[in-house]
């Protein structure tokens, strides 16, 4: 998948900090389009930011059955794979995390019960389907709380943008 960008701590206005090793997470993340062409968005509202469907590889567990797993928790979907996007590259200083996105586009095919894990009940995991423009903006408004949530909006932010950018 083609490197799309990098972030850093400098992209979110954060001062780095010297970590002789980082550990590696590697992730998952999906623009959801259903019949209507709207995407999933989901709010978290605990920390104050919005973020595309997606989340850790868990060990063992395969890229595209990793995507599986985390839209049917936070979106409630079946989806198909359509095509790539892109992997985006986190590099997290003040958690000595280098984390690696890769995300995809996909359709929705059936809609299922979500199962929200526990964590993201308490920080408030809601979901939302709009438009690309709008989605955009939204993430273009938030005002994260904290350092992880910045790092998600810089990065959701691109990835919708070099979606449009195909649209």
């Amino acid at each position: 998948m083609e490197l799309l960008k990098i972030i850093t701590d400098r992209d979110i206005g954060e001062k780095s900090v010297r970590v002789a090793n980082h550990s590696l997470r590697t992730a998952v993340r999906a623009i959801v389009l259903n019949d209507k062409k709207e995407l999933a968005l989901m709010n978290v509202r605990k920390f104050k930011h919005h973020k595309l469907p997606g989340g850790g590889v868990e060990k063992g567990e395969s890229l595209k059955n990793a995507l599986a797993r985390e839209l049917s928790e936070e979106v409630g979907v079946r989806a198909n794979i359509i095509d790539k996007i892109g992997v985006i590259i986190e590099e997290k200083s003040h958690l000595a995390q280098r984390q690696k996105s890769h995300c995809y586009i996909t359709r929705v095919v059936t809609r299922i019960p979500r199962r929200l894990t526990q964590e993201e009940k308490r920080a408030g995991f809601s979901l939302r389907w709009m438009p690309l423009d709008k989605a955009i903006t939204l993430l273009e408004k938030d005002k994260p709380s904290n350092y992880t949530a910045k790092f998600i909006c810089v990065r959701d932010i691109a990835f919708l943008k070099a979606f449009r950018a195909r649209c």
